[in-house]
């Protein structure tokens, strides 16, 4: 249902920095990716809110930014 849906956003996104740690163990630089979980806050309020329909076309838009942020700090981790 809806709920579950937007509770399964929340874990993906928030997922995501959930795994900074274990990659840092590794890779310290991975640490970088974390600065985009600022960027994380507008699009998973609004979705966890209950905004639906058209008002959600922002938030896909913003969280794929955040995710190609989060991916470009993550592979500058990666190579430093």
């Amino acid at each position: 249902g809806e709920q579950r849906t937007r509770l399964l956003y929340a874990v993906l996104v928030t997922g995501a920095l959930a795994l900074v740690p274990p990659i840092a163990a590794h890779y310290p630089w991975a640490w970088l990716a974390l600065a985009c979980a600022p960027l994380m806050l507008r699009p998973l309020r609004t979705v966890l809110d209950g905004t639906s329909g058209r008002a959600l076309i922002p938030v896909l838009a913003a969280t794929s930014r955040v995710e190609l942020v989060y991916a470009g700090l993550l592979a500058v981790g990666f190579t430093l």
